[in-house]
């Protein structure tokens, strides 16, 4: 949390990576003939984000937007744990 700060390009580093893993996790997963696949963390609390909207917006949402568009590419069907953190814009 810390480094959201202190070091953001780390954390966006750090990002990229797993974001890069998970699309290739997909695609791997198309080739053994898996057809959904289940995205979700937990972002959200029963008050609300754990974020400032705008972190989510500047380190998050834009990798969950590449990866959801690299798995529906691989046309597999995505299930997402849906919660507050969606709507924000």
């Amino acid at each position: 949390m810390n480094d959201l700060k202190q070091d953001p390009g780390l954390v966006h580093s750090i990002l990229d990576i797993t974001c890069n893993y998970h699309k290739a996790v997909s695609l791997n997963m198309a080739k053994q003939g898996v057809d959904m696949i289940w995205l979700g963390d937990d972002l959200g609390s029963p008050t609300g984000l754990l974020y400032p909207p705008e972190v989510f917006r500047e380190f998050l949402k834009p990798r969950l937007v590449d990866l959801i568009k690299g798995i529906k590419m691989i046309n597999m069907v995505i299930s997402y744990h849906f919660s507050e953190v969606l709507m924000c814009n």
